[in-house]
């Protein structure tokens, strides 16, 4: 048999014979000077690697190991099966550490990573961490306006030592840069961000997730972005905070549809910004938006903002155009309960709703009225009580006494009290009040006569105040008057 043993075999057989002889360095020695030839063959090349183990040389192992998995892909798994079971036995062995580390790096295993750790010297552990953040340095300096894939290698191995550390907002830090900087969207970047976001349990920490946003806009990856960025909604505050900025700045530019921007609104009411919010998804309803993720964002908003009145009032309005009147008006009429309601467009969502005939037994048209009388102008508040003349003229010359407070003088006021003392009857009453109307010096000298009786009057009271009259308006309840 001997006869047909390869030459590899034979070299081989001379090491072994070396070693058991004692000459341990020799065999050693001679392995490193005809190391390519022995790796020729593959099954040769994996005893090597067990052999070099039992003489006591895991550094020249490891190499070997390293080489044999570039040259056999094959035997790649056993390899590094074996290196890693006969770790334990060379903790100090500052080759076999490295060795291992950027083969897991390499498939990714950063768990395999660091565990690989929990098995060395404490010397051997800062050797590596030494190497890596002088490789990452070195990277960063002499690197020039890209980053290569080789000094990605270096950035992630370094965040992942900076990370062993417990210096997880440096690791982010490390990748972020590394993405900013890489010559092209290299995928072992975000699952780094990823590895580490995951590592407090089932649910992603917010910081990674926030980071991993960040590295998906520095690849100019909108979608990918978009993707994660609802595990922040309900994130801490400074999280949700950095995270506004981070939209407002670099995604909703670069993102072609409303997505980041209704994402935007739903960190804005996590933000408790619930104004802004608001303001935001009224500008996306203009513009026709109506889509789920709209409805989602506009629930959202207004489950976080009950003591706000614009999300009431958009919610109202958006009903309203779905035709789903009843829950339009219950939105509308839970707007008028908010401290801010003075402060929103409650009353030209209201009117908007009267005229288009959507109320229930007047209940919107009083509570308008209610609200403009006391927290209204008095134009306004005449704008809003017109409407209800015909129907309760008592209740109506109620709120008139209330706005006569405020201003006694009002032609506004004046012509509507006159107006309702008539409907009610009073004729006399109504008369005086016009005749002091009439006598008064800052009356105009043309009239705009409106036919039609007392049924006209919310309209023509209507045209007085949106500028349509062409003099002083004058409607004519009588024939005879």
């Amino acid at each position: 048999m001997a006869l047909f043993e390869s030459k590899q075999r034979r070299l081989f057989k001379v090491i072994k014979s070396m070693a058991d002889s004692g000459n341990v360095d020799q065999a050693a020695a001679k392995v490193e000077q005809d190391l390519k030839m022995l790796l020729e063959t593959p099954e040769l090349a994996r005893e090597l690697v067990a052999f070099l183990m039992d003489i006591g040389y895991p550094d020249l192992s490891a190499r070997a190991g390293e080489e044999i998995i570039r040259l056999h892909r094959d035997l790649a798994t056993p390899v590094v099966r074996l290196l890693e079971d006969r770790q334990a036995d060379f903790p100090r062995s500052f080759e076999l550490l490295r060795t291992l580390w950027q083969i897991k790096l390499r498939q990714r295993d950063y768990t395999g990573a660091i565990e690989l750790l929990n098995r060395v010297d404490r010397s051997a552990e800062t050797k590596l961490f030494d190497a890596l953040e002088s490789g990452a340095r070195s990277a960063e300096r002499f690197a020039t306006d890209k980053l290569l894939e080789g000094d990605i290698d270096r950035y992630v191995g370094w965040s992942l030592a900076q990370f062993r550390k417990g210096r997880v907002q440096e690791a982010l830090d490390t990748l972020l840069r590394a993405a900013q900087k890489s010559a092209r969207a290299d995928e072992r970047i975000p699952s780094v961000v990823e590895w580490i976001a995951t590592r407090k349990g089932d649910a992603r920490d917010p910081l990674g997730v926030l980071y991993l946003v960040r590295v998906y806009l520095a690849f100019e990856n909108a979608e990918l972005a978009l993707r994660n960025l609802p595990d922040l909604f309900e994130a801490p505050v400074d999280i949700v905070n950095s995270t506004l900025a981070v939209v407002e700045k670099d995604l909703i530019p670069l993102d072609l549809t409303n997505k980041s921007r209704i994402y935007f609104v739903r960190l804005l009411a996590s933000a408790e910004r619930f104004d802004d919010a608001a303001r935001e998804l009224e500008r996306l309803f203009e513009e026709g938006d109506r889509t789920l993720d709209f409805e989602a964002a506009l629930r959202d908003l207004v489950s976080k903002a009950q003591a706000n009145a614009r999300p009431h009032l958009l919610m109202a309005r958006y009903k309203k155009d779905r035709g789903e009147n009843t829950s339009a008006l219950d939105s509308l009429e839970k707007a008028f309960t908010c401290e801010d309601a003075a402060s929103s467009p409650l009353g030209e969502t209201a009117a908007a709703f009267l005229d288009q005939g959507i109320d229930r037994d007047d209940s919107i048209a009083r509570k308008l009225a209610e609200f403009m009388t006391e927290r209204g102008t008095v134009s306004d508040a005449v704008s809003a009580l017109c409407r209800l003349v015909a129907g309760d003229p008592e209740w109506v010359q109620g709120m008139i006494q209330k706005l006569l407070l405020k201003d006694k003088n009002s032609a506004e006021v004046l012509t509507l009290l006159a107006v309702t003392m008539q409907v009610r009857g009073r004729e006399s009453e109504a008369a005086a009040t016009m005749q002091h109307l009439q006598d008064r010096k800052d009356r105009k000298s043309r009239e705009d006569i409106v036919e039609g009786g007392i049924d006209a009057f919310p309209e023509a009271l209507l045209r007085l105040f949106r500028g349509e009259n062409f003099g002083k308006l004058v409607l004519r309840v009588a024939s005879d008057y």
